[in-house]
């Protein structure tokens, strides 16, 4: 079964994933941890890898079911069909979150060129 990707409102990641555990759907959220520095004090938080996305793996027949947690907008869709991730796609960002310094992830903007030197992609470009 392949998993589709959620659209979320924003910053409403973290509350659409805990709805839908307690509905028991299949999801994945990704998190990362990254320190927030405030005027007192410098905290570890975990934020969403993408944000305004969660993926669901659950029946065609049961997809309308996510719309009863607050805070889901829409499927991301194109050509009129929900847009799939494989399995392998979720592994491969579960594993890099997995090897990764979460200290080090940095977000890019399309049109980046980047060489990763560490974890699971070494020597890709």
């Amino acid at each position: 079964m392949p998993w589709f990707v959620l659209y979320t409102k924003s910053r409403n990641e973290k509350i659409v994933a805990e709805k839908l555990k307690a509905k028991n759907i299949k999801l994945y959220c990704p998190l990362i941890k990254t320190k927030r520095k405030w005027s007192d004090r410098t905290k570890t938080v975990e934020e969403p890898l993408f944000r305004s996305y969660c993926f669901v793996n659950l029946p065609e027949h049961q997809q309308a079911n996510v719309f009863d947690a607050l805070g889901v907008i829409r499927y991301l869709s194109g050509l009129n069909k929900h847009d799939i991730v494989k399995d392998s796609g979720i592994e491969i960002i579960k594993r890099m979150l997995n090897e990764a310094e979460h200290n080090l992830v940095e977000t890019f903007t399309r049109g980046d060129q980047l060489t990763i030197s560490s974890a699971s992609f070494t020597n890709t470009v």
